[in-house]
């Protein structure tokens, strides 16, 4: 599990002036939910993971990927005009993973296969996300421990005190690698 914390336990405690080992496993399940939190919110992946984005029909010019970064594609499976399920030879198409989000294209002198007219004809499967948590910005992980503070000091959505929400810091942090939609990190 600790090679899915993109800050450790021990730092998150430190952060959060802990000493005593008996809310280690608390504590980690708040680094994992903020984290997730923090990626969602960014429309980003954090750790190396495995997606799959459907459509419809393949785009006219250039296929966006979602949830930056993409490091590669594993497959796009395609419905041709039969019905049929079809692999895309790798050699129809480019990935661009140094954009963000990164951008399938054609190889040059390549076309899009037609495909069956039907919702989610087509599938593509690729990796993104970072390789370790190491790479992960520091400003980031600076994020997951205001979260994580805040979330270990109000543990309660409901209560008969004052409610406090995230610190803005935490969004603060985080805004600068913000994704807005398919084309707009």
């Amino acid at each position: 599990m600790a090679d899915t914390l993109v800050v450790s336990v021990a730092e998150a405690k430190q952060h959060i002036r802990v000493t005593s080992a008996a809310d280690d496993s608390y504590i980690e399940s708040l680094i994992l939910a903020v984290q997730s939190l923090a990626a969602a919110w960014q429309g980003r992946t954090w750790l190396s993971a495995t997606l799959t984005q459907v459509l419809d029909a393949f785009p006219p010019n250039i296929l966006y990927l979602r949830y930056p970064p993409a490091t590669s594609i594993t497959s796009i499976v395609y419905l041709d005009e039969s019905g049929d399920s079809q692999t895309l030879a790798a050699s129809v198409y480019r990935l661009d993973a140094t954009s963000e989000p990164a951008r399938v294209t054609l190889a040059y002198s390549q076309t899009w296969p037609a495909t069956y007219a039907v919702t989610n004809a087509i599938t593509v499967t690729y990796v993104a996300g970072y390789a370790s948590a190491a790479l992960i910005p520091a400003t980031w992980k600076q994020a997951v421990l205001l979260g994580v503070g805040h979330y270990y000091e109000h543990r309660e959505s409901v209560t008969d005190l004052k409610l406090e929400v995230l610190p803005m810091g935490f969004y603060d942090l985080l805004w600068p690698d913000r994704c807005f939609g398919a084309e707009n990190c």
